[in-house]
């Protein structure tokens, strides 16, 4: 990411999320759904590391959400791993 500071993160943020709002709001419907309890977090569906994150294949089915690991999620963004 392209920032130095959090003046410049909460800049860039602001740039991104308005060039892909349907990523906002699947992002906004999963944080909103794990702090109500109706979205738990799993194991890594890749290694099984605990601490992991989500990833969406369909941003317009927000609760459809795959759990990975930093580091595979990460590779799957790179298309060196396919789900």
């Amino acid at each position: 990411m392209p920032y130095k500071s959090k003046p410049r993160k909460s800049l860039w943020n602001k740039r991104y999320y308005a060039m892909h709002p349907e990523r906002y709001r699947a992002e906004q419907t999963v944080r909103n759904a794990k702090r109500n309890g109706t979205l738990h977090s799993h194991p890594c569906a890749i290694c099984g590391a605990i601490k992991t994150e989500c990833h969406h294949q369909d941003y317009d089915k927000p609760l459809d959400v795959t759990w990975l690991c930093k580091h595979c999620h990460r590779l799957v963004h790179n298309g060196k791993i396919d789900l």
